[in-house]
């Protein structure tokens, strides 16, 4: 290897070291060494620490008391330790306890000190990464020395980025440290393979080596505990050389291996009386775990569609892809999250195909150390991707048990196909170059772009990071806009509706894919009337007035939506007022004969830059069917940025004000319903305040945080023929999403200058054109549409 090659690689294994490091404190997760940690594995270390195999922390007496703790239905929420294991009245984890065993524990024996879990987890991708780089390196130098140095470059990314290690390290919580710490030991039991299959005097060490870290491998993820026979490929090979049975071999490999699995095996009798009880019948999780159907053949096309077939979509704008449209999920299908499919999206992963190449026009000595390794490397993939395809959910994590071994085959396949290359004429060497170096970029920018995508995790973490990123990232599709002649503006369309039709809601135009579709519809009423709106699947409708209109004389419609504007982070808002960006990216506006009919604001993140589709071309469905009428002519109307400004509503400015203070009276005769009186946010990210009638003389409050359970005041006696003031206190209010999405505050209550209720309570902080008062806005289920009463007065 020349002195210019290693500094390549260098600088790929520093590179991809920042991108990790980068990806992990882009989270906004706690990485402060010296202070106390509080997850789960530090918990668990306090407890071993204390002389119990627990974890330190107590079990509250309220879900003890719970006839079945283990039935979510009759486990209050938030009260227990989601995903913990409950037996016998203390908490354990089902998550395997190598890592901590490993790395965290001598960590805080050694120097006092809790090692944040984010840490860990980086340290186990990173020296992952590490392993599978050095062990590829290893087979380049003994098999195709000839290769040169940009392909190791290459290799190096597609292994430390392709493999993706970022898309775990996006969320470095508890479910992901296993999985990282199993991915280490996993590439470390296949280097220790390798060095067996051409080590003669140390063949056992390396042998037993590859046993140790199998074994930890499985005691960080138990599903490795399927791969265990690609131990016995090395005593194939051994044993065809030979033909005697390699037992001084087999026993340095299987011994530490059993004695792993045996402390394994002590561990959770010691926990739960019984060997092969891991504690997943015992986890407090969103599903009953112990009636649940973990695995099944049932599930296999499905899960196999999204982990290697399912195409991303792709966005006009950062973060440039969201996942393909769900079929339907098969019975008993449990959980998802952002899940791409491999092959599709990381397509170097196809020259995994090409790794038994590796073995061609070679002599006996060399072909079968190198087809026993490739056996082995094969098995691994094979064992665990069916593994995670029998299991009833499809999680981006669940990748990484299969994903880096099959990178670690690809990586081999192009050095055989490099191999093959050389031995032909110059043009074809270049344009296989061209090809799979192609390959390769494709697949790892496609791969960072998953991480910063995954589940908007970086956009509800790190708000002001995923606008940095987002902004730099939006300079590419604008140059591209500039260079073909596209300017952002409204839409203006002139139509003849069509005749007849009472009750019928035609789509007039659609902008976006899949069941991503934001919709401009018009509504035909009884007596000639029409309606204007907007509507999205999940979310109330935004409608008009109703309108007289011609059926004969053409109708001018304008629309100026945030769907039909760039992002916030666009170079077209340039650098100005950041709040006023936001607002105009989220303008719904519509025009009818010249007339604003319909003015407000809504998100548009998810749909902004979508195809827009006008008329009889427009996305239509069973209750929204293509607009009937006669399209006369479309256009889009470039605007500037200050053009759409001047024409938005006014929004109060909540910034210093976290206190709404409303005039009303409640209506009679609404005994047993519930009505809103502040509603913030966003449909999937909302807060609801209201009330709720008990019967003729009493109410009480309600809050409910999308995702939690409802929570309500104490009783309260009304006078509902007089007028009160009800002063309302939320933090959260006065807190801009762009500094962080969820909140704990306290929701202090006054009605008639008495104090009725304080509650501390988790909520979303919201923006002020966010805020809606008598109004349940966003469609959440636990109140009715609007506020029944009298709302005289809203002063913040």
């Amino acid at each position: 290897m020349t002195r210019l090659e290693r500094v390549l690689l260098l600088a790929v294994a520093l590179a991809v070291l920042a991108w990790d490091v980068w990806t992990v404190r882009s989270n906004g997760a706690s990485w402060d060494f010296g202070r106390e940690q509080r997850d789960y594995y530090n918990l668990l270390i306090d407890g071993w620490l204390d002389g119990q195999l627990s974890m330190k922390v107590d079990v509250p007496a309220e879900l003890l008391a719970v006839k079945d703790p283990y039935d979510p239905q009759q486990r209050p929420p938030g009260l227990a330790l989601h995903d913990a294991t409950l037996y016998k009245g203390k908490y354990y984890l089902y998550f395997g306890a190598a890592p901590m065993v490993v790395l965290m524990l001598p960590f805080r024996v050694v120097t006092g000190v809790d090692l944040p879990l984010p840490v860990a987890e980086l340290m186990f991708v990173y020296g992952a990464f590490l392993a599978a780089a050095g062990l590829w390196l290893r087979v380049r130098q003994r098999y195709f020395p000839e290769t040169g140095t940009a392909v190791s470059g290459l290799a190096l990314l597609v292994l430390g980025i392709a493999s993706l290690g970022p898309v775990l390290l996006r969320r470095p919580h508890m479910w992901e440290l296993p999985i990282g710490a199993g991915y280490c030991f996993s590439m470390l039991a296949l280097w220790a393979v390798f060095e067996a299959l051409h080590a003669e005097r140390s063949r056992r060490r390396w042998y037993a080596t590859a046993g140790l870290c199998l074994g930890l491998a499985i005691a960080s993820r138990p599903t490795y505990l399927v791969s265990t026979p690609l131990m016995l490929v090395p005593l194939l090979w051994w044993w065809s050389q030979r033909r005697q049975v390699p037992w001084r071999e087999a026993v340095a490999g299987v011994v530490p291996l059993a004695v792993v699995g045996a402390l394994m095996a002590l561990h959770n009798y010691l926990r739960f009386e019984n060997p092969l009880q891991f504690g997943q019948a015992y986890q407090l999780s969103l599903d009953y775990e112990s009636k649940m159907a973990h695995f099944g053949l049932g599930y296999v096309g499905f899960n196999g569609w999204r982990y290697f077939f399912s195409a991303a979509q792709w966005l006009e704008y950062f973060p440039f892809i969201q996942p393909a449209v769900l079929p339907p999920k098969p019975t008993g299908f449990g959980g998802h999250d952002d899940v791409f499919g491999v092959l599709t999206n990381l397509p170097v992963a196809w020259l995994a195909l090409a790794a038994p190449l590796a073995l061609w026009r070679r002599d006996a000595a060399e072909r079968g150390p190198l087809l026993a390794w490739l056996g082995a490397v094969s098995l691994l993939f094979f064992a665990m991707a069916g593994m995670m395809l029998c299991f009833f959910g499809s999680l981006a994590r669940y990748q990484l048990d299969f994903t880096p071994t099959l990178m670690l085959l690809a990586s081999v396949g192009v050095l055989a196909l490099e191999r093959l290359a050389k031995m032909g004429w110059w043009l074809v060497r270049a344009a296989w170059r061209s090809l799979w170096g192609g390959l390769a970029v494709v697949s790892v920018v496609f791969a960072m772009l998953f991480s910063l995508q995954l589940n908007r995790h970086l956009a509800e973490w790190n708000p002001d990071g995923y606008r940095d990123v987002a902004r730099w990232a939006n300079t590419v599709p604008a140059a591209w806009q500039w260079i073909k002649g596209e300017r952002p503006g409204a839409w203006e369309l002139n139509v003849r509706l069509a005749e007849g039709g009472v009750g019928r809601i035609e789509t007039l135009m659609s902008i976006g894919e899949g069941t991503a579709v934001d919709r401009i519809f018009v509504r035909t009423l009884e007596s000639g009337l029409t309606q204007w709106g907007w509507m999205r699947e999940g979310v109330p409708e935004v409608a008009s007035a109703p309108l007289t209109l011609s059926r004969t004389e053409p109708v001018r419609v304008r629309l100026l939506l945030g769907a039909l504007l760039p992002p916030e982070t666009h170079p077209w808002y340039g650098s100005g007022d950041v709040e006023q960006a936001r607002r105009v990216s989220r303008i719904l506006r519509i025009e009818v004969n010249g007339a604003v009919v319909v003015q407000t604001f809504r998100r548009f993140d998810r749909v902004a830059g979508g195809r827009v589709r006008v008329g009889a071309k427009s996305l239509g469905n069973m209750g929204h069917p293509r607009f009937t009428g006669e399209m006369i002519s479309s256009q889009r109307v470039p605007l500037r940025f200050g053009d759409v400004a001047a024409v938005m509503p006014g929004v109060e400015r909540s910034a210093e004000h976290d206190t709404i203070e409303l005039a009303l009276r409640f209506p009679l005769n609404r005994s047993g319903s519930r009505d809103p009186l502040i509603v913030t946010g966003a449909t999937g990210e909302g807060d609801f305040f209201g009330v709720e009638y008990l019967d003729d003389a009493r109410v009480r409050f309600f809050f409910d945080h999308w995702g939690s359970g409802l929570l309500t005041s104490e009783p309260l006696r009304i006078d509902f023929q007089q007028e009160h003031r009800v002063l309302v206190q939320m933090p959260w209010l006065a807190m801009k999403r762009a500094n962080g999405i969820e909140r704990e505050g306290v929701l202090a209550v006054a009605v008639d200058g008495g104090a009725v209720w304080r509650q501390r309570v988790r909520g979303f902080a919201t923006d002020a054109e966010e805020i809606a008062v008598g109004e349940n806005w966003i469609g959440g289920s636990s109140c009715g549409e609007r506020f029944r009463g009298v709302l005289r007065e809203v002063r913040r």
